[in-house]
């Protein structure tokens, strides 16, 4: 997938949370378009304005999916409103990159390059160790045939950024809208104070942001161990006609 892209972005859907964004709209191969208003990538909804609130009450929201481990629900609790927070479905994948680290830094302070490869590492492991539940929030998504799905994890830029390009990979959108949308978190995410606390400037790039490499990683464990993207969907759904009848009904004639 390529690192550059061109189109413009979007304005951000909510001032408090802007890596929140809507996947639809997105141009698929065939000449069609992915629905508006079902599928929501976020970054972990904290810290929200009233009116953010408010305008997530207001959408029909069928689930909240997160992805964070146990720690980071701990010290992060969900903003909602309290009429959403039984929406929440918890898909849990720990962080990964503090054990991966720490091993780097007992030999030697880390690196930009280190913590690259760590990143490679992990997305890579999304797929080897997690992909069971990158298949369940496919088929959670899948039987949710009406209603909006938000997911998020904590920064909304690795779980989520590998969620979401698996999600427009299986409706038939470009590999470089793709890799468009996962690079946008560069432009759009603000790390808060207790993420970025600590971080180091000589890897704070590899570490806070995302890089096209990353992404390729997760995508080449799916060739090699699944057969592919769609082959894993399709799995996960329950044979390629699932997969086709619901790549017709998440996407609409331009």
């Amino acid at each position: 997938m390529p690192e550059q892209t061109t189109h413009a972005f979007a304005a951000p859907l909510l001032p408090s949370l802007p890596n929140l964004r809507d996947l639809g709209g997105h141009r698929t191969r065939d000449g069609r378009q992915v629905r508006r208003n079902r599928f929501f990538r976020s970054p972990r909804l904290t810290d929200m304005t009233a009116a953010d609130r408010q305008w997530l009450s207001d959408r029909d929201i069928a689930m909240f999916v997160d992805f964070r481990g146990v720690q980071e629900r701990a010290v992060a609790p969900l903003d909602l409103p309290a009429a959403l927070l039984p929406l929440r479905i918890s898909l849990s994948i720990e962080p990964g990159v503090g054990p991966l680290l720490r091993a780097v830094e007992a030999k030697a302070p880390a690196s930009d390059a280190d913590v690259h490869a760590i990143m490679v590492a992990l997305y890579t492991n999304y797929v080897r160790r997690h992909g069971a539940i990158f298949a369940e929030f496919l088929r959670l998504v899948a039987e949710e045939k009406n209603r909006a799905t938000v997911f998020h994890c904590s920064a909304g830029k690795d779980r989520t950024g590998f969620a979401a390009a698996l999600l427009l990979t299986i409706l038939d959108v470009p590999q470089e809208t793709i890799m468009e949308d996962y690079l946008r978190t560069n432009d759009d995410w603000v790390p808060p104070a207790d993420i970025q606390h600590n971080v180091p400037a000589s890897y704070r790039s590899a570490l806070l942001g995302v890089r096209a490499a990353y992404l390729d990683a997760a995508f080449a464990e799916l060739d090699r161990n699944h057969g592919g993207a769609e082959a894993f969907a399709a799995a996960a759904l329950g044979g390629q006609a699932q997969l086709m009848a619901f790549r017709e009904r998440e996407t609409c004639p331009l």
